[in-house]
């Protein structure tokens, strides 16, 4: 291959690339064309410049001052912002106070159903259940057969049931 045509694939071939051209060609630049109609150019430039300037001036002023209607809507904002904070921090405090009491209230329940429980089996442990048994037997108490067993009927909202006559035998 001549060094001046180049493949359409850029193959390398081997472990090394073959020098095709040692530098560049230096591109001259070309000269710069002075025109008539740059002078007028260059002036309308600097008008279209001066009048971007002043808008952009016009707009910083603007958005320094504040109208009445934003600054009274921005003030309503930090208001109902701060309004907000109280009521939430309140609300918080609310909560802690009602998980404190809740707190409370448990570890007296735990120390209630404690004593109950001790107060059950202080009681059941002073009836003695096998003398009570032993003393019934000498006084010729029996357990009752099944045709000895009476069952009464109740109301459905009524606790107890209330006895008008005598007892069958």
């Amino acid at each position: 291959m001549e060094p001046n045509k180049r493949s359409k694939n850029n193959y390398i071939d081997g472990n090394t690339v073959r020098n095709y051209e040692t530098a560049p060609k230096r591109r001259e630049k070309p000269e710069e064309r002075i025109d008539k109609r740059s002078a007028q150019t260059k002036r309308q430039r600097e008008k279209q410049k001066q009048i971007n300037q002043r808008i952009a001036k016009r707009n910083r002023e603007k958005a320094s001052r504040l109208s009445l209607g934003y600054t009274l809507f921005l003030g309503f904002a930090v208001v109902v912002t701060l309004l907000s904070c109280i009521h939430y921090l309140d609300i918080n405090n609310e909560l802690t106070q009602k998980s404190n009491e809740i707190t409370i209230l448990k570890e007296e329940l735990n120390t209630i159903t404690d004593a109950n429980t001790a107060a059950a089996k202080r009681v059941s442990n002073a009836i003695d259940l096998e003398a009570i048994l032993t003393q019934a037997k000498e006084l010729g108490m029996d357990y009752p057969d099944s045709g000895q067993i009476v069952y009464f009927e109740k109301a459905m909202n009524e606790d107890y049931v209330r006895q008008y006559q005598s007892i069958p035998k």
